[in-house]
């Protein structure tokens, strides 16, 4: 799958070190890449609360993002998308990122 984000390619390659959620974060992109693709509006889209209940990979999400060098910014594709699914999730480390936004 081509990914069109700098935040989806970031997790894909993050995740060949976690070979046990790899299918489960893989799954994750491709539908993050539709929202980003569709132009929907990432509020809309119910489907992200359902990612975002799994723990353990919006942890790697939110470590992953949190790990890069500069927080990303509106400019970036993506970040709306993103930014919505991280906000949605109710781990330590989502929180931790949306702060690092907020600075």
């Amino acid at each position: 799958m081509e990914t069109t984000s700098t935040l989806s390619q970031e997790l894909l390659r993050a995740v060949a070190a976690e070979p046990e959620i790899a299918e489960k974060v893989q799954a994750l992109v491709e539908t993050m890449e539709g929202v980003i693709r569709s132009k929907q509006d990432a509020g809309e889209f119910a489907g992200l609360e359902q990612l975002a209940e799994d723990g353990r990979v919006m942890r790697f999400v939110a470590d992953t993002l949190n790990k890069l060098p500069e927080a990303v910014t509106y400019s970036d594709k993506g970040f709306e998308a993103y930014v919505m699914l991280v906000a949605l999730s109710r781990e330590d480390a989502a929180l931790r990122y949306v702060f690092r936004l907020s600075s």
